[in-house]
């Protein structure tokens, strides 16, 4: 073989050295990034961004909280904004999930199956966010009782979107449900609480 294809020979064999180092850099990018998308620095899974909704005052009318505490001292509503509620997002995950073990050790459940509400109210002068938090059977439960319930099925198609309009209330759902209040101006969460009686793990 000459000099001249001999050279030749090596410098493909370096490219393809470099190709292949090439590739492999990325599919090990590739695999760091898709194990690490989604998930808090502590492992636990996010929010779904779309699972997320920030509820106007005029829908305020029908919220009926099962804790009075909750309400005591409220005089009015207003609308968070896209930054607040990426803060409450950034922070509510861990926390959620961390009471979910500490409720329920042998738990299944993760943030990313909850929705949420944002409600922003007014107490004892306050601008705080209350953020309404509910498991995704509940919305499989509703969406199967519309649609066996003959009255409700002559009022028309069930909105897939109603919970974005109307606050969520259900009384004694355990871990299926939970509230907590931010407070905006001092960037903190109050203390995460589930809807009274745990009635066991939801599937």
């Amino acid at each position: 073989m000459s000099t001249q294809g001999l050279c030749a020979d090596k410098g493909i064999s370096g490219m393809m050295r470099a190709s292949l180092r090439a590739v492999l850099t990325a599919l090990i990018c590739v695999s760091v990034w898709s194990c690490s998308r989604g998930r808090d620095g502590d492992g636990s899974i996010s929010f779904r961004p779309e699972r997320g909704a920030v509820l106007e005052p005029d829908s305020m009318h029908a919220w009926q909280p099962c804790r009075v505490s909750t309400t005591a001292g409220v005089s009015g509503f207003w609308t968070p904004d896209a930054g607040e509620i990426q803060r409450i997002d950034s922070m509510l995950p861990r926390i959620l999930s961390s009471e979910l073990r500490r409720v329920n050790p042998s738990t299944a459940l993760h943030p990313d199956r909850y929705y949420r509400q944002y409600f922003g109210i007014v107490q004892n002068d306050r601008k705080l966010i209350y953020v309404n938090g509910f498991h995704e059977g509940y919305i499989d439960m509703v969406q199967r009782s519309y649609a066996q319930s003959p009255a409700r099925h002559q009022r028309g198609e069930l909105n897939p979107d109603f919970w974005r309009f109307t606050p969520v209330t259900v009384c004694d759902g355990g871990t299926g449900y939970f509230g907590i209040i931010y407070d905006p101006v001092a960037r903190k969460l109050g203390a995460l609480e589930f809807e009274h009686t745990y009635g066991g793990p939801v599937d």
